[in-house]
This record gives C-alpha cells, structure tokens and sequence, in this order.
C-alpha cells in the first residue's frame, strides 16, 4: 500500500512546532483561528506541591511562559476505581 502525502497524515505543516497555551491567562480572540501572538508553555517544573487546605487539596504546578513569566496553575481532581 502507498503512503499518501497531504491530508489525513498527521498534523499540518509547522502545527507540531507549536506549543501550548498558558490557559490561565486572558487571550483574545483570534478570527484566523491561529492564535501566534500569545503566550505559550515553554516547560513545566518536574515537582509539584500540594495546598494545605481545599476542597481535594488542589495541586499547585509551575510553569514558565514563552515570556519568560512563571505561571502557576492548581490542578484539582480525584482518582476512580472502577
């Protein structure tokens, strides 16, 4: 069978370059729909911590941004056993 080329091979052309948003912060909308001009996570910090209080006791991850701005971002949920 021949490989195709173009369309349904995986991510367009330059998409898996792009990074992540950093979701806790206000962008605008983008009307072409390629959001460029944000801020994007460049990495996330290896360890977490665990707040002393709150409803599941959020964890609190820190990242830094394409700015060179840490961000920090509280991950709440819980675990199902089926």
């Amino acid at each position: 069978m021949k490989k195709r080329r173009g369309r349904g091979n995986g991510p367009s052309r330059g998409a898996s370059q792009l990074k992540p948003i950093v979701l806790t912060l206000d962008h605008p909308i983008d009307e072409s729909g390629k959001y460029l001009a944000v801020v994007r996570v460049e990495w996330f910090e290896d360890t977490f911590q665990v707040t002393d209080t709150g409803v599941h006791r959020p964890k609190v991850v820190k990242c830094m941004g394409s700015g060179f701005d840490i961000f920090f971002h509280f991950l709440n949920g819980f675990f199902i056993n089926f």
